[in-house]
């Protein structure tokens, strides 16, 4: 993995001067305001759940639609003046054009500095700072509300839709889950893509990309920094619990201190799509507005799950290339019978509850 010394330093910048980057994006939504005042946010969609359960794979092929707009790779770091950033980076670019490359996860998937990615954390991060901190919570309850962050937010948006030239906004964010009041408080009419997996084959993936980002740190010193300026505690030397509740981080925390990999992420993962299964309770009226996707019978019926998620969040259909979408082996992951028992313990209550 490579990150240059000043790619490092810029996104550490942002990370660092969050209230200087806030006030440059109120001047630039101020100098864009006639523009961007004309766009209305309507039905944004979002790709939220617990990392390695396809979302990836969904956002690239959702950001093919041609009513979306999403962000790219290179929009960060800037992120809070992604037009300025914009204009100043196509004048820095040698070429509109650059080849591919595998991207770090080695996972087979193939990006380029316009493939879309997950960019929004940074924003999240920058206006909510214990949103990933060890000693507090990560829900945002109501009297955290912010006036500010939701009309900054918006701009924001309507900038990416302005930049893309798009009518509906895309965004992948694995940390939507621990703040779908407050999403929906925002955007009471977005749509939600749930991707999730069979909890097994799930964690031995959480468990493999932390093995390997903590690789990659220690060669690269950058790694840690870097991935929490843009927003990735999933893995690697940063990887920060989901703290929704006590009981249950403390016991994440305990496990991986231990270096039970395995049962840390397990307890993530109960937590994570436990806390929807019970938003969907307390809130039925908006549980109509949330799709769960298995990454299983998305891989087995890609195209027949495309059509649900397409009508889900009210788009038209269009032509997508499904052919590199495989169905799985029929045999689960491998792995120590007993790491098995003690996932399927710990996750039971809760995978049974979508199928599994």
């Amino acid at each position: 993995m490579r990150i240059s010394k000043v790619d490092y330093w810029l996104a550490r910048l942002n990370y660092r001067c969050a209230k200087w980057m806030h006030r440059a994006g109120d001047f630039e939504s101020h100098w864009l305001a006639e523009r961007i005042d004309s766009i209305n946010v309507q039905h944004p969609v979002f790709i939220t759940g617990l990392a390695r359960a396809g979302s990836t794979m969904l956002l690239e092929l959702m950001s093919k639609h041609p009513e979306l707009g999403s962000h790219r790779y290179n929009d960060f770091p800037f992120l809070a003046t992604p037009w300025f950033w914009s204009l100043l980076r196509d004048r820095l670019s040698a070429s509109s054009h650059q080849p591919s490359v595998p991207r770090p996860h080695q996972d087979g998937i193939n990006i380029t500095p316009i493939s879309p990615e997950s960019m929004e954390e940074p924003i999240w991060q920058s206006w909510f700072p214990w949103i990933h901190q060890r000693d507090k919570l990560h829900l945002i309850s109501q009297q955290c509300y912010s006036a500010s962050f939701e009309k900054s937010y918006r701009q924001h948006i309507a900038k990416v839709l302005l930049i893309r030239r798009k009518n509906r906004y895309l965004a992948k964010n694995n940390y939507h889950l621990t703040r779908l009041d407050y999403l929906f408080h925002v955007f009471p009419d977005a749509k939600l893509i749930v991707p999730i997996r069979n909890p097994w084959d799930h964690i031995v993936s959480l468990v493999r990309q932390h093995e390997l980002f903590c690789q990659y740190a220690a060669k690269v010193s950058r790694v840690g920094g870097y991935m929490q300026a843009a927003g990735h505690y999933e893995f690697g030397p940063q990887r920060t619990e989901i703290r929704i509740d006590e009981a249950s981080a403390n016991r994440t925390t305990t496990y991986w201190q231990s270096d039970e990999q395995h049962a840390g992420y397990a307890e993530q993962w109960a937590s994570l799509y436990g806390r929807l299964l019970e938003f969907r309770r307390l809130r039925p009226d908006l549980s109509q507005q949330i799709l769960v996707t298995p990454y299983e019978d998305f891989c087995s019926h890609p195209a027949e799950q495309l059509a649900r998620i397409l009508e889900h969040c009210r788009l038209d259909g269009f032509q997508a290339d499904l052919g590199h979408i495989k169905p799985l082996s029929h045999s689960a992951i491998s792995g120590d019978q007993d790491l098995r028992r003690q996932v399927q313990q710990i996750t039971q209550s809760v995978a049974s509850q979508f199928g599994y």
